[in-house]
């Protein structure tokens, strides 16, 4: 295989975990916050009662 090949999809596979990594990272902030934002109903509601 050619070196500048080798090198180009070495490149990519490194692309692809880095964007894998901010992906994985961007759904844990969204789901805390989600978390966040169901204990807040939960307490709105419970007060409403």
């Amino acid at each position: 295989m050619d070196v500048g090949l080798t090198g180009f999809i070495g490149m990519l596979l490194f692309v692809a975990v880095l964007l894998a990594i901010r992906w994985i990272r961007v759904i844990k902030i969204n789901s805390t916050k989600q978390v966040e934002q169901n204990e807040e109903i939960i307490n709105l509601l419970r007060r409403q009662q």
